[in-house]
C-alpha cells in the first residue's frame, strides 16, 4: 500500500507497507530494500540497518530499522515487524522533511 502527504507537521511525503506471509519474507524485503538507498546512521548515532523495538519493552526485538538516502538527495527510513510480517518505508523530499525529522515522525508513531 503506498501513502501520499500526511498532515502531520515534518511527517513523510510518501509511506509504502508491505504484508508479508512470514518472517522470512519479510527480512528478505528489507534486505532487498536497504540496496536500493545509501545507508547513513540513524539520527542519534542509531546503528543503520540495526535492530528495534518499543521503548516500553526493550528487550523484545521487534525487527530492523535502516536510514539513508535515495537518489542522492531523498531522505528515508525503512522498517520492519517480524511479528506482524509488515515491511515499511517512509520518505522526504529535498526539501523536507529531512531524515531527522523522519527518524522523530517514526519514532513517535512506531
Amino acid at each position: 500500500m503506498k501513502c501520499t502527504q500526511n498532515n502531520d507537521a515534518n511527517g513523510p511525503t510518501v509511506s509504502a507497507y508491505g504484508l508479508y506471509a512470514d518472517a522470512a519474507g519479510t527480512k528478505n524485503a528489507f534486505a532487498n530494500f536497504t540496496t536500493t538507498f545509501k545507508i547513513q546512521d540513524c539520527p542519534g548515532g542509531k546503528a543503520s540497518p540495526g535492530n528495534w523495538w518499543h521503548t516500553a519493552d526493550p528487550n523484545t526485538i521487534l525487527g530492523q530499522i535502516a536510514c539513508g538516502i535515495y537518489k542522492d538527495n531523498e531522505p528515508q527510513v525503512m522498517w520492519s515487524n517480524e511479528q506482524t510480517f509488515v515491511f515499511a518505508l517512509i520518505a522526504g523530499q529535498p526539501q523536507g522533511p529531512d531524515l531527522d525529522a523522519l527518524y522523530q515522525w517514526w519514532a513517535k508513531h512506531s
